[in-house]
């Protein structure tokens, strides 16, 4: 659903489990927010955001596709 944070994740050689680890977020909540199951909080997209991706825009990272 967000192909440039996915894009981006690969870029850095990131997986899904790496994201989850680094930002604290639940490993199934952050796969159910990526594939649109749920709906991404703005405190989940800030975490990623400031944490993984300080230099990029949440427009940009979580543009939906």
């Amino acid at each position: 659903m967000f192909k440039n944070l996915e894009a981006e994740l690969s870029r850095k050689g990131m997986s899904k489990k790496d994201l989850s680890q680094k930002t604290g977020i639940e490993y199934k909540s952050l796969l159910n927010y990526l594939s649109g199951t749920t709906s991404i909080n703005l405190t989940a997209m800030l975490k990623i955001k400031h944490i993984v991706f300080p230099d990029m825009s949440l427009d940009y990272l979580f543009e939906k596709t």
